[in-house]
């Protein structure tokens, strides 16, 4: 693919700008933990990364599920990167990633609807209290169901209410079934996304990656320069390959980049001759 594109061809009818940089980075993060849980290679997650940019450089974010692109990338990249995962291993990872990030949606608007009827619940007793004040001044005794199912409204949440706001851990989320219709339904899909990936990508699977010339550098100025400088550095190029700079801007450009952002945060100056 050529690398002088300048914008994702999505034509005015595609999501904003904002929404696009947001579901990459979406689609990116989804990259990154499944890469992490399925211990794959660092290069095997950066290949997956770019295959994610290039594929949205030519397809709209509307028409193609940034999920299932991510799955499929990452399959594509394990088998590129010869760290290869059978389907059920992929498909098993982004299902327990997707189910928890709907649990933990769900428990969170659970939260915010709680904590709302519970102001609510405030407000109406604090303005109840006058009323109650103006009744003792006139020698009633207020009604004692009143108070206690005031008392009672307005108490503190239960421990066991309070649980369904936690993230939820891994063991709350059952996996999926392989003998199911969904497995099966979820496998095929995934094989069509890839090849979807690979007909976009006109089989250009070729991934270099920045990382590869910020090698040498480092290892001409090590000892020079602090730890945190050369990590900074590496940190950099991570994160261009969540954004379409890591595919608009060729690999050198990006390492060197990198290097200039470390160089202006710690403040360092690196020798003129090496």
């Amino acid at each position: 693919m050529s690398r002088s594109a300048t914008a994702s061809p999505l034509t005015a009818a595609a999501s904003p700008r904002i929404r696009q940089f947001d579901l990459r980075r979406y689609g990116s993060s989804l990259i990154s933990e499944a890469g992490l849980l399925l211990r794959l290679d660092q290069a095997a997650i950066a290949a997956a990364l770019i295959l994610l940019q290039r594929f949205y450089f030519r397809r709209s974010l509307r028409r193609h599920d940034v999920r299932q692109i991510a799955c499929a990338c990452v399959f594509l990249a394990s088998k590129l990167c010869e760290d290869t995962h059978p389907a059920r291993h992929v498909i098993t990872v982004f299902e327990h990633m997707l189910s928890r990030r709907r649990i933990a949606a769900q428990r969170q608007a659970a939260s915010g609807s709680a904590s709302k009827s519970s102001d609510a619940t405030t407000t109406t007793t604090a303005a109840a209290a006058p009323n109650t004040a103006n009744t003792e001044a006139a020698g009633d005794k207020p009604d004692s169901s009143a108070s206690v199912a005031t008392s009672a409204s307005s108490a503190p949440l239960s421990s066991s209410s309070l649980a369904t706001t936690a993230q939820p851990h891994g063991r709350d989320v059952p996996p999926i079934d392989l003998d199911s219709d969904l497995f099966l339904t979820e496998k095929q899909r995934l094989f069509n996304n890839e090849s979807t990936v690979l007909r976009t990508v006109n089989f250009v699977t070729d991934t270099e990656q920045p990382h590869k010339y910020l090698l040498p550098f480092f290892r001409l100025v090590e000892g020079k320069v602090p730890g945190e400088f050369l990590q900074y550095a590496w940190n950099c190029c991570n994160d261009a390959l969540w954004t379409a700079a890591g595919v608009r801007l060729e690999p050198p450009t990006v390492a060197a980049a990198a290097v200039a952002l470390a160089m202006r945060h710690h403040s360092v100056v690196l020798p003129q001759t090496p």
